[in-house]
């Protein structure tokens, strides 16, 4: 997702980049390019317009449209507000050492989950030491368990491997088997 929405983001500022002045056109128009590839993204409504009309009061309140770079200015307000939104803190995951920690990756068709799953688990093992377990809960996509399967091999990671097609089954066969497995009971 955040790939495609930086490819977005790259075009739109290719089509102001360089202009000596940006009309309030060229910013409307921009701002609506943002506004598209934000809910294409599947980011909510209601953030977007709040982003938007936050981005657009910037603009508008600094007067930037004829300011010297005011492709260089509606980037900043863009990632300024951006950071505001997802915020500028990284924090680190907080894991009991004495309990399983659960991670449940949701979304839409194509959107990645599979693959980010592969990538956190192979994080986590990283950085946290963590014993970690894939399990592919996705009934509906045929191919997802084996997907999964792949990659976590990749990863190095377990992967938890069922027959079963309903996804709160899948769930609870495999949290029975992650505690038997990693908490010895």
């Amino acid at each position: 997702m955040f790939d495609t929405l930086n490819t977005k983001f790259e075009k739109i500022v290719q089509s102001i980049k360089g202009k000596a002045v940006i009309s309030e056109t060229d910013l409307e128009a921009t701002l609506r390019e943002i506004r598209i590839a934000l809910l294409e993204a599947d980011v909510s409504l209601i953030v977007v317009k709040d982003f938007i009309n936050s981005v657009k009061e910037n603009i508008i309140g600094k007067e930037i449209l004829k300011s010297i770079k005011p492709d260089q200015m509606i980037i900043k307000f863009v990632q300024d507000e951006l950071i505001n939104i997802l915020g500028s803190e990284n924090k680190k995951l907080n894991f009991s050492p004495s309990q399983l920690s659960k991670i449940l990756v949701c979304g839409l068709q194509g959107s990645g989950k599979t693959t980010s799953a592969a990538k956190l688990s192979h994080y986590l093992k990283k950085t946290s030491k963590k014993k970690v377990l894939l399990c592919s809960a996705d009934v509906y996509r045929p191919a997802a368990q084996e997907q999964l399967s792949i990659l976590a091999k990749e990863t190095n990671t377990e992967f938890y491997n069922h027959n079963l097609s309903s996804p709160i089954k899948i769930v609870k066969e495999t949290l029975e088997y992650a505690k038997k497995i990693y908490l010895m009971l």
